[in-house]
């Protein structure tokens, strides 16, 4: 699954977990604590995890695969400088292009990349 279906693949999934009511979000998994990497959200939230990939898993993904997704997806909100190029992130100068891997052309529109 390329990078960009996979932004939006968790991203989907992380609507599905809000809207349902279930998403446990005065916890520290979701969102996860600021500056917590990887390793320590996994360990903490592993209950939560694997309790949100028997709920709310509407593509029926993998656990690992799962818990990957969401954690890019937290990573890109928090980490932006980790992906440079990754939709929503920073980028300059106002106006420049690309066309991505998908085939869709990113545009600089706010300080931030867009799709078009």
């Amino acid at each position: 699954m390329n990078r960009a279906k996979s932004l939006l693949l968790a991203g989907a999934m992380l609507a599905a977990l809000c809207l349902s009511g279930q998403a446990q979000a005065r916890t520290p998994c979701n969102p996860p604590r600021p500056n917590l990497e990887y390793p320590a959200w996994y360990q903490e939230c592993e209950a939560v995890l694997q309790a949100r990939w028997r709920d709310s898993n509407p593509y029926g993904l993998p656990y690992r695969e799962y818990v990957r997704m969401l954690w890019q997806m937290y990573e890109v909100a928090y980490h932006p400088e980790r992906h440079p190029g990754l939709i929503g992130s920073a980028c300059s100068p106002e106006g420049s292009g690309y066309m991505n891997q998908s085939g869709h052309a990113q545009i600089c529109r706010g300080g931030r990349w867009t799709v078009k």
